[in-house]
């Protein structure tokens, strides 16, 4: 829970940086293209008081034990000997394998911190390595995709795997992440769980028991931390890019303006 705890805070202070996607547009003055933002709509008290809720509760739980935590979460909470903690432990290569999660060809520029995401500033404001593992940096970028690459007769959303003899359908559920463990940063870019994949690919939201029991972004991130990684205790930044959802674009609107920033420009804002 002290890991996560670390995670947490140090999200927390990134919150402003994770790229706070205010609607970009360009603006043709003088000849010369200049990048303008919009001001995002605030969250209203409904949606804030939701967040809060939950951010209190999550912030509750990891400030406890393990043990305290586990019957406190619907998950975990019959768990005995208790525990809050994932059955999902390891670099988990197995694991996605048998739950048909492959690795997928991700390109370099997911892992260029300046020339692809221009966050040059953010980078540097941090002091981590923007530069993809390609070109002698240290961020390593990865997409992984829920179905069988082999079978190219068959849509992803209807391919079919088996495990402990029941049979389960494809989402066609991707990530797109990268990692620089040196720094001890984890960033997602491009995320679509498996229950949001069914509704494009099977035409309606899957139901838990039709899903890959190994699903969670958070286990999934686990797993690939715990690779090639000599210190896994080393997270100091988890970093979302490129948000899309309306919700949290207006939560970070709201406490960007309680704090009397703006959710744009750079490179940081840390917010206690």
């Amino acid at each position: 829970m002290k890991l996560l705890g670390a995670a947490f805070c140090a999200a927390a202070a990134l919150l402003a940086i994770a790229s706070a996607a205010p609607s970009r547009y360009t603006t043709l003055n003088a000849s010369t293209l200049v990048r303008r933002f919009e001001p995002l709509p605030l969250a209203d008290d409904q949606l804030w008081d939701e967040a809060v809720c939950k951010g209190g509760r999550l912030v509750g739980l990891m400030l406890g034990s393990d043990a305290e935590a586990g019957p406190q979460i619907t998950e975990t909470k019959n768990r005995q000997p208790p525990s809050a903690s994932s059955e999902w432990q390891g670099n988990l290569i197995q694991e996605m394998s048998t739950w048909k999660w492959h690795n997928d060809f991700v390109e370099d520029v997911y892992g260029d911190m300046d020339e692809s995401w221009h966050v040059q500033s953010v980078v540097d404001a941090l002091n981590i390595n923007g530069k993809p593992k390609s070109q002698g940096g240290k961020m390593i970028p990865y997409k992984v995709v829920h179905g069988d690459p082999n079978d190219k007769n068959v849509a992803p959303g209807d391919q079919k795997y088996t495990v402990n003899g029941k049979e389960y359908r494809c989402t066609a559920a991707q990530h797109a992440f990268t990692i620089n463990p040196t720094d001890g940063v984890i960033i997602g870019q491009f995320l679509e769980s498996p229950a949001t994949a069914t509704e494009r690919t099977w035409y309606r939201r899957g139901t838990p028991d039709e899903l890959p029991a190994l699903r969670k972004l958070s286990d999934i991130f686990w797993g690939y931390w715990n690779r090639d990684n000599p210190n896994i205790a080393n997270i100091r930044y988890f970093w979302m890019m490129d948000i899309a959802n309306e919700d949290t674009e207006q939560l970070i609107a709201r406490v960007l303006n309680q704090k009397g920033k703006k959710s744009a420009g750079g490179p940081a804002s840390r917010l206690t």
